[in-house]
């Protein structure tokens, strides 16, 4: 986390409509010590994602996150309110399915070209889009013994 803090998220999901409702919390270094005095450490997971754009940006400035994790690749997008704005920086549909974040992406970057064939890496390369961020984060998850 930022200046010795760490990032505490609190996850929801549901695959049915793959939407993902994540909310994080930054705590300090004591905080993070007194919730592990008190709950047992159930496991921790290491996670590396590299986020993907244009060249001048044109994905993350209107909130629509590209990146690869583990190999698989997701396109995060901004829920829309019912007002028709967005829900939040918090709420988003995720695509997981390459040719679904192929079609997507030929939605909000007009004259891309995703139909070729080959990997969706190798197709983006080709559009002009390039890994602009790695993040490497640890979460740690405590919970009650049982």
């Amino acid at each position: 986390g930022a200046e010795g803090g760490n990032t505490f998220g609190v996850k929801v999901e549901t695959k049915t409509f793959g939407v993902e409702v994540e909310k994080k919390f930054m705590f300090d270094a004591e905080t993070e010590r007194r919730i592990a005095e008190a709950l047992p450490l159930k496991g921790e997971v290491r996670i590396e994602d590299s986020y993907f754009d244009t060249p001048d940006f044109r994905l993350t400035t209107q909130d629509f996150w590209l990146r690869v994790r583990d190999g698989a690749w997701e396109l995060k997008e901004p829920t829309p309110s019912r007002e028709g704005g967005s829900a939040g920086m918090d709420v988003y549909n995720e695509l997981t399915e390459e040719r679904d974040i192929a079609a997507a992406l030929e939605r909000l970057l007009p004259g891309m070209d995703m139909t070729r064939g080959g990997p969706l890496e190798q197709r983006l390369f080709a559009e002009g889009c390039e890994a602009f961020c790695t993040l490497v984060s640890a979460r740690r998850k405590y919970g009650a013994a049982g």
